[in-house]
């Protein structure tokens, strides 16, 4: 807050980056609250306190960093989708209140940031979502920020054709993103056989394929079932 008012009263304070963010991974039937607080406290709080404390102010910008979870989800991060869902909801207030607010949904990102390692950079791929050069997302907010009328942007590499093979039917957003193309089959339509499970198993790096595998079995008991 004095930071704020210290910045405002010298005519600094042109506009706010909110990026500050915490991952605590788990499935939510094992989640405390203790624990989805440690990620909700810096997404929650912190937008919630920059917001409140800039109602007043004439800004040019106000920008949170949201993540691409919370527009496809992310198994296993309940608190980090409910965190930028929040970010999102409350950039599309502030646009009701007739203030500045932008909210991006950021996917991962190489070099930087909690998707950085190669394990998570492999299971990403096999589902799709591609990994933000440092240099392109940089571009990216550099256009986006250029829009201030856009008050939520999702910025996410996609394979298409391979996102196709996991998304259920029940994902409305996804599922009309998806090409309608022929030759793109989903493997929540489809029965895999044993010989096509046993290649696109072999075709993975072995650091890959025990998520791979849990993925297909989760798919084709959702299809069954």
């Amino acid at each position: 807050r004095r930071a704020i008012e210290i910045a405002n009263s010298n005519g600094l304070l042109r506009g706010i980056v909110h990026a500050a963010g915490v991952l605590h991974d788990g499935m939510l039937r094992q989640l405390t609250w203790s624990d989805m607080f440690k990620v909700l406290g810096p997404k929650v709080l912190g937008a919630q306190h920059l917001h409140q404390l800039t109602m007043g102010l004439s800004l040019d910008f106000f920008v949170l960093y949201s993540s691409a979870a919370s527009l496809i989800g992310s198994a296993g991060q309940a608190s980090h989708v409910s965190a930028n869902a929040y970010l999102d909801s409350l950039a599309h207030h502030r646009r009701c209140l007739g203030l500045p607010a932008q909210t991006i949904n950021w996917g991962p990102w190489s070099e930087v940031g909690s998707a950085a390692s190669e394990k998570t950079r492999s299971h990403l791929e096999l589902h799709g979502i591609g990994i933000i050069n440092p240099d392109a997302g940089l571009a990216a907010l550099d256009r986006i920020m250029q829009c201030p009328d856009l008050t939520q942007v999702g910025v996410v590499p996609v394979d298409w054709s391979q996102m196709a093979r996991h998304v259920p039917a029940s994902d409305r957003l996804l599922v009309d993103l998806l090409p309608k193309s022929q030759d793109v089959e989903r493997a929540s339509t489809k029965k895999l056989t044993e010989g096509e499970w046993r290649k696109q198993l072999r075709d993975l790096p072995s650091g890959a394929r025990e998520a791979a595998l849990v993925s297909m079995l989760q798919h084709e008991l959702g299809r069954v079932l």
